[in-house]
């Protein structure tokens, strides 16, 4: 936006407030899943992240993870492109369901996981899944994208993964769920993080607030 004479940017932050109840927070440490990821996808993401998934289970045997948000046809190129005994082991496939939902799901799992390839098109995403799997102090593994790099720091708040190769996620991720301790640390500096300053009535509330004060007739008051 740097030749626009008037601009406000909005990022896309989370609600302080979400995932506070108990309901949503799905039981605390009830965790019934080893990674989360949420939304929808690609193929060629889910392909990738299928080479994790496949990566971790060759480490860990009881290793299962939760896909929630998948288009039906999705679910169905997973189950007709992969071995069904991998499917059936390894992977929980949920299609849309309501977000309070999602995040019951996300709380009840060990690591939320995020990957986009390092694309001019991603390099100023700033991905929502992230900062929900944070603001319910589950640690997040995710690709460090720019604008990521710029808001956390890597090994504190969240991991950021500068690759391309599912083993160095796999890596990442197999570091958090062998070691119980610092995946609460991150959670918990995560979560500590997105509640208390990036989050949507901290920063970006107050700026959408001002823009329509200037936009509208008498500075947006009756």
């Amino acid at each position: 936006f740097a030749g626009a004479p008037r601009s406000v940017v909005l990022q896309n932050l989370p609600l302080a407030g979400a995932g506070e109840n108990g309901d949503e927070r799905g039981g605390g440490d009830d965790k019934q899943y080893d990674v989360v990821f949420v939304g929808a996808i690609s193929e060629p993401r889910l392909r990738f992240m299928l080479a994790v998934a496949e990566e971790l289970a060759a480490r860990r045997p009881g290793f299962r993870w939760l896909f929630v948000g998948l288009r039906e046809t999705m679910k169905q190129w997973i189950v007709e492109n992969y071995d069904a005994s991998f499917v059936e082991r390894h992977l929980v496939l949920v299609g849309r369901v309501p977000h309070e939902t999602v995040l019951r799901y996300v709380a009840r799992s060990r690591v939320g996981f995020n990957y986009h390839p390092l694309e001019k098109r991603f390099l100023v995403a700033i991905p929502m899944k992230v900062f929900e799997y944070m603001l319910l102090g589950v640690p997040a593994v995710t690709t460090a994208l720019p604008e990521l790099k710029r808001l956390l720091t890597d090994g504190e708040e969240a991991v950021l993964v500068e690759s391309d190769e599912p083993a160095d996620y796999a890596d990442a991720v197999s570091r958090l769920l062998a070691d119980p301790a610092a995946a609460r640390s991150v959670g918990a500096a995560g979560e500590a993080l997105i509640r208390t300053r990036l989050n949507w009535e901290h920063t970006e509330a107050a700026k959408m607030l001002k823009a329509y004060e200037q936009l509208l007739p008498g500075g947006g008051r009756a």
